[in-house]
């Protein structure tokens, strides 16, 4: 379907303004057409849509480096939250262990007991990280 030049100014001149800020991003506009909308929003003394759009880019972009930021910060305050827990985790661990495989039968169940407790830790440690991160991402996302 061949459109005329003046059928396209018409059309574009009954058009609201939000309608022709849908057309303007569109990205598969013939030469005639930009040509025409330009014209149109000139008349009207709209804002170069180009320009806003790119605006509007950049504050999204601007955003996003924010949102990765406190998502990054958070992340950092989760590790040092958690990095004691992993730790007296790791260590109730290795002392049951050693305990069980050293000891007698009452060192042997303190043994026991010292790696549930360490699992224990650890397994709070991940949940807790877990939790939180799902959190910070709920909080911050798009």
């Amino acid at each position: 379907m061949i459109v005329e030049e003046k059928e396209l100014r018409e059309r574009y001149a009954s058009l609201s303004d939000d309608e022709l800020a849908d057309i303007a991003r569109s990205a598969d506009l013939t030469d005639m057409a930009k040509r025409c909308l330009k014209y149109e929003m000139d008349d009207r003394g709209l804002e170069n849509i180009d320009t806003k759009i790119a605006e509007l880019d950049e504050i999204d972009k601007q955003l996003d480096k924010h949102r990765q930021k406190k998502i990054h910060e958070g992340k950092e305050t989760i590790n040092k939250f958690s990095k004691p827990f992993y730790i007296s985790g790791t260590v109730f661990c290795i002392i049951g262990v050693a305990l069980y495989i050293l000891g007698s039968s009452k060192e042997e169940q303190l043994g026991l007991g010292a790696i549930g407790l360490g699992a224990f830790f650890v397994f709070f440690a991940i949940i807790k990280s877990i939790s939180r991160l799902a959190i910070l991402k709920l909080i911050f996302r798009k």
